[in-house]
């Protein structure tokens, strides 16, 4: 198999707990050790985890985050970032795939637990952005939702492209609260994607 990345880490959270799986070269030339650590929920707790991450040289992070506990977990990490002197980046998700739905997380859900988060830090820490998915074309960005001539429409925008015409140009999606991927949504009525992909829609 190959490694993308050398030092990752996984966070699994429940209520009164959080269990992180940390996978890291070994000591022996093409070893790896995992250890799985064990964290409670409170905020210098958590400060706790975020420093024994970067102790690690942990650089990926992935979370379990359908629920409303992750919340406190991403402003403990975007400030403790912060703090150490990085400056967060994106909300990255991750595209799940297969005939299983527990680790489904659709965009609504995923914009509702990055607002959240956001709204309790402050200062560098509101440099991060998402909740963000990767196409073809860039990093796309959602970046909240809006009523627009009656309906209700995702605001998205393209944080990265491969042409730079569409890095930072807003651009619309009918809402679903189903959808969980940039791929199951539809341009909103009278809009197309950017680079003139999907159908534009008639009110």
């Amino acid at each position: 198999m190959r490694v993308l990345y050398d030092r990752v880490a996984a966070i699994d959270v429940h209520k009164d707990m959080i269990k992180v799986a940390v996978r890291v070269p070994g000591k022996k030339r093409g070893t790896r050790t995992a250890d799985v650590l064990e964290y409670r929920t409170f905020y210098g707790v958590l400060q706790a985890m975020a420093r024994e991450l970067r102790g690690r040289g942990v650089t990926h992070v992935v979370m379990e985050a359908s629920g409303v506990y992750t919340e406190p977990v991403w402003a403990a990490l975007w400030r403790t970032q912060v703090r150490l002197g990085m400056i967060p980046r994106t909300m990255v998700l991750v595209r799940v795939t297969g005939p299983g739905t527990h680790f489904r997380v659709t965009l609504s859900r995923a914009q509702q637990i990055f607002a959240g988060a956001y709204a309790s830090v402050f200062g560098l820490a509101r440099a991060v952005r998402g909740p963000a998915m990767r196409d073809e074309r860039g990093l796309v960005c959602i970046e909240g939702t809006v009523v627009a001539d009656g309906r209700k429409v995702f605001v998205l925008r393209y944080l990265q492209a491969l042409d730079p015409d569409l890095a930072g140009t807003p651009f619309f999606a009918a809402f679903s609260a189903d959808a969980a991927w940039l791929t199951e949504l539809r341009p909103a009525p009278g809009t197309r994607f950017p680079g003139g992909s999907g159908t534009a829609e008639t009110g």
